[in-house]
């Protein structure tokens, strides 16, 4: 919350100082968040010229202007070296405290923490950024007002069931307190408010024991009221027997175990020795404790404070409960008040007794007993031994004597499912698709015969075409050598779309024809009565290699 009155200025420094918000009142708190929102972080870090820059704009400040003067610095403190202690000094003769914030992990702690009390404040470490909001408006709360609050008030009182309060209605008044803020903790019993709702009295839990807290006096300054009334003693009697360790009998044993989400207290009072002075129950030493009265609280693992009573349930037996929801410590403190009315205790003040158990976070963990039966059952049904553990060197926990062979049994049911699956479709289609068997089969032969014939009827190689040539040409030679002229062979008959063509042909056989007559013609006669030897079978093949070259010329152009 912010007073239009106050007055609020913000520097930021880098290596140099400058104003961001000038001294001004609150009017406007929106463009100031904005002001102040603009800042960059950049360059280095120089505190001094900053810390004289705000000396000087409060020291223009009189006392009519501003009853409080504060500065809070929030940086790292990793800042040039320069006169600091100079300028605090001026600042402190000047009524001017100064307050200081580091932020970060590498921080200069030391002189943060040196600059802070030196100017009168105090220093907040931060390693988290967002508690800087809550830092700032503590700071502001502190110097807005004054910390000693002197004024007569009556203490207000509050139903919170704290011990210490109880027969206490009404208290005297008191002339001032010290303002302080409340925790915010379920623990802490705050039974005594000033005027305002500020804490006066405070107790709480501090583990296993207690602190107390009051804001007020104790002595003729503000209590001079108390000092006139009985109340005074027996307040702070009852203050100081909460907070100090209380005095533990012998003649009390408290146990707790946890049943059925419940923690179960019990008691057993068996007088073994005289409580608070007086005679065991019946006046005989080891006799039993009856007719008290028995209550406290138990601490739960999240903090809260459950209340308990105990009932007498035998000759010096106590017992009572509490919920116990949660996995953690339960902690408990009985008070023992009361007496024997046939002879007993008879205290005057309570006996103490704390005692305390745990619930486990996993149920089998609550189980503290082993179950030899169970376990000497299992290892002969597997055929192992129970081990000591008290023993582990007897163990012989790696000999290999009398160790089976391991097998390993895998299941077949998956690749059998998957087999059994595809004679399924197999059936299926035998009995659903009528099969061509013989077409099948030849069309399978085509196939073979098709792709073995492409391998017969493959190009031949230039050898084997000369070859076939040279055994042509021997064939037509033996021939001519033997039966004399050739018969021309008769003309084809020619289609009536391939006439052009069937006298092509016709003319070149006619002049093929001619061509080997006058081969025969020319040759020598002792050749001829040789037949084809092997010296002319070359020139016979030009020759007629020749001719059909004349031939196919012949048929081009016409």
């Amino acid at each position: 919350r912010s007073f239009p009155q106050d007055l609020v200025g913000v520097i930021a420094f880098d290596t140099e100082p400058r104003w961001i918000v000038n001294l001004t009142q609150v009017r406007n708190p929106t463009r100031i968040f904005k002001m102040i929102r603009s800042i960059q972080p950049g360059g280095g870090t120089n505190m001094y010229p900053a810390l004289e820059e705000a000396y000087r704009a409060l020291a223009k400040l009189g006392p009519e202007d501003a009853a409080v003067r504060h500065v809070i610095v929030l940086t790292d403190g990793l800042s040039q070296p320069g006169p600091f202690y100079q300028v605090l000094g001026q600042m402190a003769r000047a009524g001017i405290t100064l307050s200081t914030v580091g932020v970060g992990d590498d921080v200069d702690g030391k002189l943060l923490a040196d600059l802070a009390q030196m100017g009168g404040g105090n220093y907040y470490p931060v390693q988290d950024p967002r508690r800087l909001p809550q830092i700032f408006i503590k700071e502001a709360r502190t110097i807005r007002k004054n910390l000693l609050k002197e004024k007569p008030f009556t203490p207000t009182l509050q139903a919170t069931g704290s011990p210490v309060m109880v027969g206490i209605h009404s208290v005297p008044d008191l002339k001032g307190l010290v303002l302080t803020g409340p925790k915010n903790d379920p623990r802490v019993y705050m039974p005594m408010v000033g005027p305002e709702g500020e804490p006066l009295f405070a107790h709480w839990q501090v583990g296993l024991g207690r602190a107390a807290a009051f804001t007020s006096d104790a002595t003729n300054r503000w209590a001079v009221d108390w000092l006139r009334k009985s109340v005074y003693a027996d307040f702070w009697a009852r203050v100081v027997r909460e907070v100090s360790r209380p005095p533990a009998s012998r003649a009390y044993d408290l146990s707790a175990q946890v049943e059925g989400g419940r923690v179960h207290l019990r008691l057993d009072a068996t007088g073994n020795s005289a409580a608070g002075g007086g005679p065991a129950a019946g006046g005989a030493e080891g006799g039993y404790l009856n007719f008290l009265r028995v209550g406290g609280s138990v601490l739960t693992p999240d903090g809260k404070l459950e209340s308990v009573q105990l009932q007498q349930t035998g000759p010096g037996v106590y017992e009572g409960e509490v919920p116990a929801q949660a996995s953690g410590n339960y902690i408990a403190s009985l008070a023992i008040q009361g007496g024997d009315a046939r002879g007993g205790p008879g205290m005057g003040g309570a006996q103490f007794v704390f005692g305390g158990v745990t619930k486990p976070r996993g149920r089998e963990l609550r189980i503290f007993d082993s179950n030899l039966a169970n376990i000497e059952e299992v290892a002969a049904i597997t055929g192992g031994r129970v081990l000591d553990p008290a023993h582990a060197r007897s163990a012989d926990l790696f000999t290999r004597s009398g160790m089976t062979e391991a097998r390993s049994l895998r299941p077949l049911w998956r690749p059998l499912l998957v087999l059994l699956l595809a004679l399924f479709l197999v059936d299926v289609a035998v009995r659903r698709i009528a099969w061509d068997l013989p077409g099948l089969w030849r069309w399978a032969a085509g196939r073979v015969d098709a792709v073995s014939g492409a391998f017969r009827h493959r190009a031949p190689s230039a050898q084997e075409t000369m070859a076939a040539l040279k055994k042509r040409a021997a064939a037509v030679e033996e021939r001519l050598g033997t039966a004399g002229p050739a018969t021309p062979p008769l003309p084809r008959p020619a289609q009536a779309g391939h006439k052009f063509e069937a006298r092509a042909d016709a003319q070149a056989e006619e002049d093929f024809a001619a061509a080997v007559g006058a081969a025969q013609e020319e040759a020598p006669p002792a050749r001829a009565a040789a037949g084809p030897a092997a010296d002319n079978a070359p020139a016979t093949t030009s020759r007629l290699l020749d001719v059909k070259r004349r031939a196919q010329q012949k048929i081009e152009k016409s």
